[in-house]
């Protein structure tokens, strides 16, 4: 078994040399570009999602609403 430097067991390792600490990587680097590539994204969809919903509101189910929908809001969310 491993033993520090003062020659006790570590604590990190169970008796069959695996690790009792999980590890975690930490969080990755974005560039300035990525996240105002998402902010954009968010911010456009926040409004497709408003038009959306007034047209729903005037006529549920209508062709407006379903288009925004699937062009403008899944779209943008499939490229985040």
């Amino acid at each position: 078994m491993a033993q520090d430097k003062f020659g006790g067991s570590l604590v990190t390792k169970d008796r069959f040399g695996g690790s009792l600490v999980e590890e975690h990587p930490g969080p990755q680097a974005r560039s300035l570009g990525a996240v105002a590539n998402d902010t954009v994204i968010e911010v456009a969809n926040a409004a497709a999602g408003g038009v959306s919903s007034v047209a729903n509101f005037i006529q549920p189910g209508n062709a407006v609403s379903k288009w925004i929908d699937k062009n403008i809001v899944e779209s943008g969310e499939a490229k985040q």
